[in-house]
């Protein structure tokens, strides 16, 4: 009885962190939100205080610094400082529930999220076929929600020869961006090529766990080279703009502009704005750039510079993005260390994750998923060991 009021209790806490963010425009929802999870999480936190001391909880202590510095930015730039105060606290504690959960009972922690996840799936596609509002912010929030329940779903059912369901699930999410795609503001048809990728590629590592050697290639470390490559390779010098190859990808065969869209200039100009704030940047939602009636000025103020990385340098500076990127790289080496396919499965997430914020951003609260996934990551070989789990009935209050 107590395992099976664990397991709910758990659900209730993932199913708080993955609220439909799609309402939070309904007034005092957002205070609710974080009200009840901000509850359940002290809740838990407070009775299960003494194991925590049992846990590598760096990680954690990173996030904190890496929140501490947005809310710092945006005090200094007149922006909502006590908001990021607020998700600085409930993040930090979800965290380390979540590690607390994850090394004291994996398999239980994965097979909730499983359920967490494919619910609230299900739910944002069957909202958005009959036009009925979005679960989520946006309907192209859902890549996130679903790379992680792909990542899940390969973990609890590696051993598996036939996922079946999970080539349906994935078969039926790009079905659905086909059937009704998003709308330019031009008129034309968005297709979301990024979501095919990382489908294509999800499927093959899921295909190669069984009948091939393609996961021996993903590694952490890896996979954080490839991520740093990526962002300087399209953002930072654009090079993308000079080779055939990739024209020749975006415009012949997605049937797009040479410059992605118009996000070369977009990072361009945001690029540019970096410089006079390079070291603590504008706060969150770029609360420290004044409306100066350009353009490109108001689209990346208002929209954001559609890349991940670049936001966190315009909105937090240099020592934010510094922050952030130790704790990629803390993660990449843990995935290092853990051998196998386990490994590169996250690792596999991980990647796909960053190739849809190559080209677009999502807030903290859109990006719980890829938390997540990334603290997973990083307690993957305590998992894989299960040296913590052994204890794990001594430590049960």
């Amino acid at each position: 009885m107590r395992i099976r009021f664990d397991y709910v209790r758990l659900f209730l806490i993932l199913l708080l962190c993955m609220i439909p963010v799609g309402l939070f425009g309904i007034p005092g929802l957002k205070i609710l939100w974080f009200g009840a999870l901000g509850i359940m999480l002290s809740e838990v936190m407070i009775k299960k205080y003494p194991i925590y001391t049992h846990y590598d909880n760096w990680n954690s202590f990173y996030l904190f610094l890496y929140l501490l510095m947005h809310v710092i930015s945006t005090f200094i730039n007149n922006g909502n400082w006590v908001y990021n105060a607020t998700t600085l606290i409930v993040m930090v504690s979800m965290t380390l529930v979540i590690s607390c959960e994850i090394c004291s009972n994996p398999k239980r922690f994965l097979h909730c999220l499983e359920k967490v996840l494919i619910l609230t799936l299900i739910t944002e596609f069957v909202l958005y076929l009959a036009d009925a509002g979005s679960y989520f912010m946006d309907f192209a929030c859902m890549r996130l929600y679903y790379i992680c329940w792909a990542i899940i779903y390969m973990l609890n059912h590696l051993n598996r020869k036939r996922n079946h369901f999970f080539y349906i699930l994935s078969a039926a999410a790009a079905v659905i961006t086909i059937i009704k795609p998003q709308i330019g503001s031009d008129g034309s048809a968005n297709y979301e090529w990024t979501f095919y990728l990382i489908i294509l590629i999800l499927c093959m590592v899921s295909i190669s766990l069984n009948h091939g050697n393609l996961w021996k290639i993903l590694t952490g470390k890896r996979v954080f080279i490839v991520i740093i490559f990526l962002n300087l390779y399209f953002v930072m010098f654009q090079a993308f703009m000079k080779s055939k190859l990739f024209q020749f990808i975006i415009v012949d065969i997605m049937h797009k502009s040479g410059d992605i869209s118009g996000r070369a200039g977009i990072w361009r100009k945001a690029l540019s704005m970096v410089h006079p704030n390079i070291l603590l940047g504008y706060g969150t939602s770029l609360a420290g750039i004044s409306s100066t009636g350009d353009y490109w000025t108001e689209f990346v103020r208002i929209y954001g510079p559609h890349n991940q990385m670049l936001y966190i340098l315009l909105s937090g500076g240099l020592i934010t993005l510094m922050f952030y990127g130790w704790i990629l790289y803390k993660v990449s080496s843990r995935l290092t260390k853990a051998d196998g396919k386990y490994a590169c499965i996250i690792c596999a997430g991980i990647l796909v994750s960053y190739l849809e914020l190559l080209v677009t951003f999502r807030n903290m609260i859109n990006c719980i998923p890829l938390f997540i996934l990334l603290w997973i990551g990083y307690f993957l070989p305590i998992i894989q060991n299960e040296t913590v789990v052994k204890k794990r009935r001594s430590w049960r209050i």
